[in-house]
């Protein structure tokens, strides 16, 4: 059966970098599951494709967690690799 409910609000975001400038308090996010959602992967793909020129790592780093198929492993990979701590929730 298909789902008729289009946009709705169902999650709360929470910046983890703070945004120390305050920038980003009025934005809007639009969040997809990664594991379930059958239409995850092409939006990435697509979306890695249209920053590629302007957030070339960015972009690399999408294509390679699509490729492992783990945006936790690619993200804590890249946070050993630049001498980031691992906040506890996301060591899991």
């Amino acid at each position: 059966m298909a789902d008729t409910r289009g946009i709705y609000k169902k999650f709360y975001i929470e910046r983890a970098d703070g945004d120390p400038t305050g920038k980003h308090q009025a934005c809007n996010y639009f969040v997809i599951d990664l594991v379930h959602d059958e239409n995850a992967e092409a939006a990435l793909r697509a979306y890695a494709k249209s920053c590629a020129k302007k957030r070339p790592q960015l972009a690399k780093d999408i294509r390679w967690a699509l490729k492992t198929k783990s945006f936790s492993a690619a993200l804590k990979l890249k946070m050993e690799q630049e001498g980031t701590p691992i906040p506890l929730k996301e060591a899991r």
